[in-house]
This record gives structure tokens, C-alpha cells and sequence, in this order.
């Protein structure tokens, strides 16, 4: 063979063979800090058994070598992987790394790690920068020794597949069972499920029967009754725990002992009593009536996890005579039209859910731990925790108020603590030279960033109060508030602390 062709034969095999970098993370000559995380997805039976015997396997792993120092166990208890967001043990797994005080993390999978790809290597890859080794049990990988890029993103890959093709698989059963009318019962204020009863339908579905709790229904009954008569919501609570009745169960008949109050929930131990919201919630619930109306809403997709209003975009189909009803089609009717024309003279929308501002979901009272609702939004938002304001004649918070004026100024000033900047056009500079993941990341909508630099450069731009309102939203996750102290948690998972004299 000449001397060309052996050339020519080398040329395309190299084409051919991977050149994907082995990287490894070394580890230091030291005894180590090490770490677990576990996760499950689910709150079922089976899944609460498994995170318990996780926790304590690895426990017992963490406690196996003196040699280490164990560092504990981050986890997270019925959350998905597909996702950052909700994920507070694998955030605060994440800071503590960012904060040194971390060597080496042991998880049982790679889809107990993360279920998104792009997440998957983006925390990798800012792990092994960090000098800090990550083992997964299950695949036998480990980053301290030379590992194959492709290989770990073919395996996280598959595991996000995995992901996609239960979500599609349960999507597909669920929607196949609703035109034949197979909904199963929900356990909702009024009703108690019969243990060993059943209703059978007539393609032989069967379904826990549930029958109306006597005292419970009552107060369903006076609800409607005086709504219908053009009493407020806040006025039928007040008079409901003035009477000291018992309100509905805080997060229905599914809560477990791992289960920990999401991020702007009431935290547990606070007794709230009755509230407009509970008013709301039961008024359109149209399960009172003993009819299903399937498909209100809806998950956009496997990856978000972001739940919408079904206006029109999937059928819906109303089962009728599915259980026994607690008040007549007819009331429930009559008031659907008054709560209709409530929500829109108040600033709601049809369904009833508020209009959202810019800052929604971001500020949260650290005594109660409910987010923070908005005032005069169409003029000098005033923003104020909603359990302090509530006027149900339970007094649960004493958090003060806050101007969006007074906010804006804390947050420039943390943007400008975080980026080392001298003012807020700086830190949005900086931030933007800079990759840093929104909060949108989760949705795969990566335009946030390219559209606050189109508008930052753009010579028509809007305002700069509008580009930097705009900004906020993008990079800060959170902002907790402590009298005159804020902690504002940005997406990156790291943290600043501003006092405001």
C-alpha cells in the first residue's frame, strides 16, 4: 500500500474513532467530605418505603469509612428530576458545594441525579471545576477516575427518555379513559371515601364510592347559599372560625411524613382557619354537583412540569351522576355567574386566579412563608404579605409592607453586591457577557437572556426601569423577607444578603 493511502486510511479512520475527552476529577490528598443525594419522584406507598431505606443505606455508607468526614444526606421527597426547580435538596446540595465545604457526592443513579440532560452535564461539568467527585452506585461511574464525556451524555440521555416515555405512556392512558367516563374520586372537603364500596360503570371501571360527610356538607350547602345571596368570601370565613369550625385539610388526604411545605406555602404548624381561598376553591369545584368535568387543566410538557387552564386546547367531557351531589346544578349555576363577575371587577381572571405581575412568586414572608401578593398594581404596586391582611379573624403574621420602589432599589443593590458592579447597567452587562441560567431554563426556553440584550442595545428600547424590571425576573429565584432583612436567592443557586435601613 503507498504511502498516500496509508495516509488516506488513517485520515478517515481517526474520522471515525471518538476523540471525546477523558476527564476525572482527582481527589485530594485529605480525608474527604462526603455527601449523598437521594430522590424520589412520587409521594405513593412504595415510593416513601424506598426513600427510607435509601436514607438509611446511605447513612450507614457515610458512617462505613472514618477515614471520611460524612457530610450528611441532601434529599428530595416527590420531585421530579426533569426539573431544577422545586428541587431544594439538590439546590442546597449545590451551594454548599459552591461554598467549599463539599469533596465527593455518592448517588444511588444517574436518574436519581437528574433527568434533564442539560442539566445533567451542566452540573457536572461545574462539579469537576470545583474539584469535587461525584460516584453513581447504580451505572458503577465514577468522575474520579478518567471517564468518557459521551458516555455520560448517551447514559443521561437515556434516562431523560425514560422520563419522556412514562410521561407520554400515563398522558396517553389518562385521556383514553375519560371519554368512557373512567375518573376515579378525589377526597375533598364534604365527602369520605368508602373503604370496600364501589361503583361500577358499564365497561366494567370501578371506583371508590364516596358518600357526603354529613356535618361537612352543611357548611357546602351555607356556602353556596350565601354566596348566592351576594355575601363575601371573607365575611362567610370570618363567620365559619368564629363559630369555630374546622376548615379543610391543609393539602387534602395525601400529605406524608416527608412531604415538606412547597416554597411559598403556609409552613406547617400555623393554624390559618377558614379563608377566601377555601371559599373560592369550594364555589368552583363543580364535584359538588356529583358531576366530573376531566381535563381543566393540563401539563405542558414532560420537562416543565408547568400546569395551564385548558381554554379549549384538549377536549373536556362532563360525566354527570357520578357520585352523590351536595347541592343542585341549578345553585352551582347561579353561582358561577356571580363568581365570574366578582373575579373580573376585582382584577381577576374568568377562572378566578389573580392577574400576575412582574414580581410574582418571588418575594416570600419568612414568618409564615406565603408569597407575598401585590396592591395598586396599576399604580404604586404595594406588596404585602397575605396573612397578615387576611381579616378572617385569625391573626397568624405581622410581616410589614413593601413598596415595589423600596424592592427594586434592594434588588439593584444585590445585583450590584453579586456582580462586583458599580451600578445595575453594569450588573446587567456582566450578566450578560456571562452565561447564566434563567429561571425559564427548565421550560428549554433559552430567549430571555437574548431578548434583555436585544432590548439593552437597542437604540428603541424601552425604559431602562422596564429593561431592569425585566432583568430582575430573569436572575433572581427568590427574595425572602425578615423585617428589614432580605435574602434574595438567585438562579445560579447562590445567595445575597442585603439589611435595608
Amino acid at each position: 500500500m503507498s504511502k498516500t493511502n496509508q495516509e488516506n486510511l488513517s485520515n478517515r479512520q481517526d474520522r471515525y474513532v471518538s476523540i471525546a475527552d477523558l476527564t476525572s476529577t482527582p481527589l485530594p490528598d485529605r480525608p474527604l467530605c462526603v455527601v449523598a443525594y437521594i430522590r424520589v419522584s412520587t409521594d405513593k406507598k412504595n415510593q416513601d418505603n424506598s426513600y427510607d431505606t435509601q436514607k438509611q443505606y446511605f447513612y450507614n455508607l457515610l458512617s462505613r469509612y472514618p477515614q471520611n468526614i460524612s457530610g450528611g444526606i441532601y434529599s428530595d421527597y416527590a420531585v421530579s428530576g426533569t426539573c431544577e426547580h422545586g428541587r431544594s435538596g439538590f439546590n442546597a446540595l449545590l451551594r454548599k458545594c459552591r461554598e467549599g465545604g463539599i469533596d465527593r457526592i455518592i448517588c444511588k443513579s444517574i436518574s436519581r441525579f437528574s433527568r434533564n440532560t442539560t442539566v445533567f452535564l451542566r452540573t457536572l461539568d461545574m462539579l469537576h471545576k470545583m474539584g469535587i467527585s461525584v460516584y453513581f452506585e447504580k451505572e458503577n461511574i465514577d468522575t474520579a477516575i478518567p471517564v468518557n464525556s459521551f458516555v455520560l451524555t448517551v447514559l443521561a440521555a437515556v434516562a431523560q427518555e425514560e422520563s419522556r416515555s412514562i410521561s407520554e405512556n400515563i398522558k396517553w392512558s389518562i385521556r383514553k379513559r375519560y371519554p368512557t367516563g373512567e375518573v376515579p374520586n378525589e377526597p375533598i372537603y364534604g365527602y369520605r371515601k368508602c373503604e370496600n364500596e364501589y361503583s361500577i360503570i358499564g365497561n366494567g371501571y370501578r371506583y371508590k364510592k364516596i358518600l357526603p360527610v354529613p356535618q361537612e356538607a352543611a357548611v357546602i350547602r351555607r356556602i353556596f347559599t350565601e354566596v348566592s345571596n351576594g355575601k363575601k368570601y371573607i365575611e362567610i370565613a370570618r363567620e365559619l372560625n368564629a363559630e369555630q369550625i374546622p376548615p379543610p385539610k391543609r393539602h387534602g388526604n395525601k400529605r406524608t411524613k416527608n412531604r415538606l411545605p412547597k416554597k411559598g406555602e403556609l409552613k406547617d404548624g400555623i393554624y390559618e382557619g377558614w379563608t377566601g381561598r377555601h371559599i373560592s376553591n369550594i364555589v368552583k369545584n363543580e364535584r359538588y354537583t356529583g358531576d366530573v368535568l376531566t381535563q381543566k387543566t393540563y401539563t405542558i410538557d414532560y420537562l416543565s412540569h408547568k400546569v395551564i387552564a385548558n381554554n379549549g386546547v384538549l377536549p373536556q367531557y362532563l360525566i354527570k351522576y357520578h357520585h352523590p351531589p351536595i347541592i343542585s346544578r341549578e345553585l352551582f349555576k347561579k353561582v358561577q355567574l356571580i363568581r365570574i363577575n366578582n373575579s373580573l371587577r376585582y382584577g381577576h381572571n374568568k377562572n378566578g386566579s389573580l392577574k400576575r405581575c412582574n414580581f410574582s412568586s418571588l418575594f416570600i414572608c419568612s414568618k409564615c412563608g406565603r408569597y407575598y401578593n401585590v396592591r395598586n398594581s396599576s399604580k404604586n404596586p404595594i406588596w404585602f404579605c397575605p396573612s397578615v391582611s387576611r381579616n378572617n379573624g385569625i391573626k397568624i403574621c405581622t410581616a410589614h409592607k413593601l413598596y415595589q420602589k423600596q424592592a427594586v432599589k434592594i434588588l439593584k443593590k444585590a445585583s450590584e453586591n453579586k456582580f462586583g458592579a458599580k451600578n445595575t447597567e453594569q450588573s446587567i452587562k456582566k450578566f450578560l457577557s456571562d452565561y447564566t441560567p434563567t429561571r425559564n431554563m427548565c421550560e428549554n426556553n433559552y430567549t430571555e437572556k437574548d431578548r434583555l440584550l436585544e432590548a439593552f442595545n437597542s437604540s428603541t428600547s424601552p425604559a431602562l426601569s422596564e429593561i431592569i424590571d425585566n432583568y430582575i425576573h430573569a436572575v433572581v429565584l427568590s427574595v425572602t423577607i425578615a423585617d428589614s432583612r432580605y435574602s434574595v436567592e438567585w438562579v445560579d443557586g447562590s445567595s445575597t444578603v442585603i439589611q435595608d435601613n
